[in-house]
């Protein structure tokens, strides 16, 4: 209810400056279901490619980053982006302090092998959320309406769940080594089927 008096007392001054636009943005997206990333890891690594081939491991602030990544600004949409970057543990730092990890270099750097494996694998499931999906269901999923409830529960407004799961599903067919059909179409395996989970 706090937020939408926030956003109620913006709207009745018409205020719609670029800056009021983006700053309703931020504090909608924060309010908007428990913090998780919108993106695959396959998309966010990819991103995570365009950092390291600019910044290689060199503290960076958020707004060159954001520059990397594409953005003219921080907004709604940037910070999103590099929050999903930080969550998979593919960026770490905040404020003017942004690097790439360690296990990320692994990944852009090594060919594949145990240590590369593991190190997608600490990435992939770095988000507290995934984390704990891996944790109570290991690769075998419940039914999608079964998990939709349970996200639900947590705090999770119901398309962001189904979000969440897509995202999730095909995190877990990556880490897997099982090839999709994802609606959006984006999503490829990026290693072979002897990667398995523990």
């Amino acid at each position: 209810q706090e937020v939408w008096r926030i956003i109620l007392f913006f709207l009745l001054r018409k205020d719609y400056s670029r800056a009021t636009l983006n700053l309703l943005e931020v504090i909608m997206a924060k309010h908007r279901s428990p913090n998780c990333p919108q993106i695959t890891f396959a998309e966010a690594i990819e991103k995570g490619q365009k950092v390291y081939e600019k910044e290689h491991t060199h503290p960076a602030p958020n707004t060159v980053v954001a520059a990397d990544l594409g953005y003219t600004s921080l907004n709604g949409r940037s910070l999103t982006q590099l929050g999903a970057l930080r969550q998979y543990g593919i960026l770490e730092g905040s404020g003017d302090a942004l690097r790439v990890t360690d296990d990320a270099v692994v990944y852009f750097e090594m060919d594949d092998g145990p240590e590369k494996i593991a190190a997608i694998q600490r990435m992939v499931f770095a988000p507290a959320l995934f984390a704990e999906l891996k944790e109570n269901f290991k690769d075998s999923l419940p039914s999608e309406g079964n998990l939709r409830h349970s996200l639900i529960q947590k705090g999770f407004l119901s398309r962001a769940a189904d979000d969440v799961i897509k995202v999730y599903k095909a995190n877990l067919a990556l880490a897997s080594g099982e090839e999709q059909d994802y609606s959006e179409g984006e999503v490829k395996p990026f290693m072979s089927a002897a990667f398995q989970l523990p």
